[in-house]
């Protein structure tokens, strides 16, 4: 009597954690918020024949995960949505990160992590140059002499800021009140000795340029 036996070792792979995108998350934004991309989406998916659970993590408190765990049949897949949540607006100017890490906890399969990279920028700066003073003099009825003077305003900050400019004096004209100076930008304002001066006493008169970053 002839037999014959049949082994089958036929086994599923075993189950295997794909994340997506491979790129890393790169945000920026001003002090205080908001930021530009403000959250990240990842895919979660078993490429493998049997179950796996998985973990997700993070380091840094200005990162929130949707999920941190679950498990994911032999080819099946979820999402989870990484956030810059309300402690981000409290970072001061600077660079951050943080590593979000996927792990395969039931053997491994897949273990990889993505960088998440956060630019906070500084406020808009106003500077004023130059700190020398308008000092003119002349005869009664005039020609005063320097009759103006040119400042420069620049903005040394990383963001757009709104300025002005004002005088108290009647015999003072500025050739500009206000404006906005976007990051790195220079304007410039002209104090001049207008007519009104001609009609002033003899004697000595003072006035004040305020440059004033209303942003």
């Amino acid at each position: 009597v002839d037999s014959v036996s049949l082994l089958s070792t036929n086994t599923p792979p075993p189950g295997t954690l794909a994340i997506t995108p491979s790129t890393d998350w790169n945000s920026s934004g001003s002090t205080g918020g908001p930021f530009t991309p403000d959250t990240q989406q990842y895919t979660l998916q078993n490429t493998g024949g049997t179950s796996i659970n998985w973990t997700a993590s993070k380091t840094q408190s200005w990162v929130t995960l949707s999920a941190t765990s679950g498990t994911l049949a032999a080819g099946a897949s979820t999402s989870i949505t990484a956030t810059l949540n309300s402690s981000a607006n409290s970072l001061p100017a600077g660079g951050y990160n943080d590593i979000v890490s996927f792990t395969n906890s039931s053997n491994g399969g897949g273990n990889t992590t993505r960088n998440v990279a956060l630019s906070v920028v500084g406020p808009g700066s106003l500077s004023v140059t130059p700190a020398e003073n308008l000092v003119s003099s002349g005869s009664f009825g005039g020609p005063f002499s320097p009759s103006s003077k040119q400042f420069t305003l620049q903005n040394t900050g990383t963001t757009p800021l709104n300025w002005t400019a004002t005088k108290a004096a009647t015999w003072v004209t500025l050739s500009s009140t206000g404006g906005t100076l976007d990051a790195g930008t220079t304007t410039t304002v002209t104090a001049t000795i207008n007519t009104n001066a001609n009609s002033l006493n003899a004697g000595t008169y003072s006035d004040t340029l305020s440059f004033t970053d209303i942003t």
